[in-house]
């Protein structure tokens, strides 16, 4: 699959007058427009699962490097919401795709894959962009400059570093950070100072990625809760699943393929720890019965020895 990111100009609900589509105003709904709704209804018939992403956080120069890394694997297209609707509307070869109308609401795009939404969120949460850090925005985590050389000639530069908190020394020509820093701690609003001191220093703090809000499947739409569980976690829960089914086969000595060797085991044990405390002799049984019996004859050789050493010989 190719990814393609196509920005779509929104038009009033078109009114059907004779054969030509019109707005509510009136006047009849230019052809690109046609055109372009037409394209989303074409892919939405086209893939099996239709996806919805956010979009608000995700600046146009992450939105290239995260298309760059998804080609191949998905279709993103942008739009107005009332042409997203009026695709979903349209696309009437797909049960209970309406639900998703609920979901088209604030910065959002179609996301198309041949991968099942579980997949393709988890390739949305590996493939993060760096951004920068804007002023007037909480930071979620602690921003830290460390020391080194800036490779800024000295200059207006020292003073703007140091308003940040930054302590600083010229040497070589250049300027050079002297301590790492904390220039912005989690919870803390990003000044515009600080937002200028990072990026003169070409720093993008932050990783960010595009987010499910919803995906149709198979005639279910399913919400963003859904996708919090991953992959590997919907696994590892199988996995403990099976272990403890096996747990209880066992307790009850329930027989299946993947039981039946551990209750033979568990069998033989049992009936080798009966014959040991019944002293019944089989063939399987008599070697270790008789290393048992010179083991503790040996035992109380060395005891009787201890006690005198006359009543046993040498």
């Amino acid at each position: 699959m190719t990814i393609m990111v196509m920005k779509m100009s929104a038009g009033a609900s078109p009114v059907a007058t004779g054969d030509t589509p019109r707005t509510q105003q009136g006047r009849p709904v230019p052809q690109m427009k046609l055109e372009e709704v037409n394209r989303l209804v074409s892919l939405i018939e086209q893939y099996e699962y239709i996806c919805l992403i956010r979009t608000e956080s995700i600046g146009s120069k992450q939105l290239q490097r995260i298309k760059k890394a998804l080609r191949g694997e998905a279709v993103i297209l942008m739009a107005k919401n009332s042409m997203m609707i009026r695709a979903i509307k349209q696309a009437t070869t797909k049960k209970g795709l309406t639900e998703l109308i609920p979901f088209v609401q604030g910065s959002c795009a179609f996301a198309f894959a041949k991968a099942n939404p579980f997949e393709l969120n988890e390739m949305l949460h590996k493939n993060k962009a760096k951004a920068p850090a804007k002023a007037g925005t909480v930071s979620p985590k602690d921003i830290i400059i460390t020391a080194g050389n800036t490779g800024f000639p000295p200059g207006p530069l020292i003073s703007e570093l140091g308003q940040v908190g930054l302590k600083t020394r010229v040497q070589g020509g250049s300027i050079w950070i002297t301590e790492d820093h904390v220039v912005v701690e989690a919870g803390e609003t990003v000044s515009r100072a600080q937002a200028l001191v990072l990026s003169r220093l070409g720093l993008e703090p932050y990783e960010i990625y595009l987010k499910l809000s919803a995906a149709y499947d198979s005639g279910s739409v399913l919400s963003a809760a859904v996708f919090e569980i991953s992959t590997s976690d919907i696994i590892a829960q199988f996995q403990e699943a099976a272990q403890a089914g096996r747990f209880v086969a066992l307790a009850i000595n329930y027989i299946t393929p993947e039981t039946l060797p551990l209750l033979l085991q568990q069998a033989n044990r049992e009936a080798r720890s009966l014959v040991f405390a019944t002293g019944f002799l089989t063939d399987e049984a008599m070697p270790d019965m008789l290393a048992r019996a010179e083991q503790q004859a040996s035992v109380l050789a060395r005891t009787l020895k201890e006690k005198n050493p006359e009543a046993m010989p040498d």
